[in-house]
């Protein structure tokens, strides 16, 4: 059964630091830097561009978040972000983005705003309703976060009725950030399907 959208919300959604915690257990944080030239460090150590990609899947291992910093944060992201961002998506860890170059930004305990420009809500099917089918479930979306485009969305606890699973995921594909609001790759949602409605949380 198809999922139909109601009216788009648009809200400005607060994002604590802990909002791209999607692991539940402890994790470490790598401090990447991307140079002007495109050359990546990991906790100050030089990392060749042919190891990138096994650099981050042994951060995906150890469970690990990472902390991004672009000398040049002003630009549009280049090929070396954008593999940054791709290796994210395939391994599975968190990206945020420090806009200050001692990462004074993201280590701080004060809420940062991110703006959600599009987030309908998922639809209760009539066929659901008639069933009673109720619960709640938890969705991450994966988010470009300079775009603000949500990429992919996985269910990490699922409703318990594929029908609602499925309006969910539908729903939260099409939701859109603000572009460069948005510091983190991942955003975990919890959603609850009642008899009286839909509710969602950023």
């Amino acid at each position: 059964m198809m999922c139909n959208f109601p009216g788009a919300l648009t809200i400005t959604a607060i994002c604590t630091t802990a909002i791209a915690a999607v692991a539940t257990e402890p994790y470490k944080t790598f401090k990447v830097v991307e140079s002007r030239d495109g050359n990546l460090s990991i906790d100050g150590k030089p990392t060749a561009k042919g190891d990138i990609e096994s650099a981050f899947r042994e951060i995906a291992k150890q469970h690990g978040h990472v902390a991004y910093y672009r000398e040049a944060m002003e630009q549009s992201p280049d090929a070396t972000t954008t593999d940054v961002l791709r290796l994210a998506d395939k391994y599975n860890f968190v990206v945020r983005l420090a806009r200050k170059p001692g990462f004074s930004d993201i280590e701080s305990k004060s809420k940062e705003k991110a703006i959600v420009l599009f987030a309908p809500k998922p639809e209760y099917p009539e066929a659901a309703r008639k069933q009673h089918l109720t619960g709640a479930g938890v969705f991450v979306l994966h988010v470009d976060p300079f775009s603000g485009v949500v990429k992919s969305v996985v269910t990490e606890k699922s409703i318990g009725h594929a029908l609602l699973d499925h309006c969910a995921t539908a729903a939260f594909q099409k939701w859109q950030f603000k572009p460069n609001t948005f510091n983190s790759t991942m955003a975990r949602i919890p959603v609850t399907f009642t008899m009286s409605g839909v509710q969602t949380k950023l």
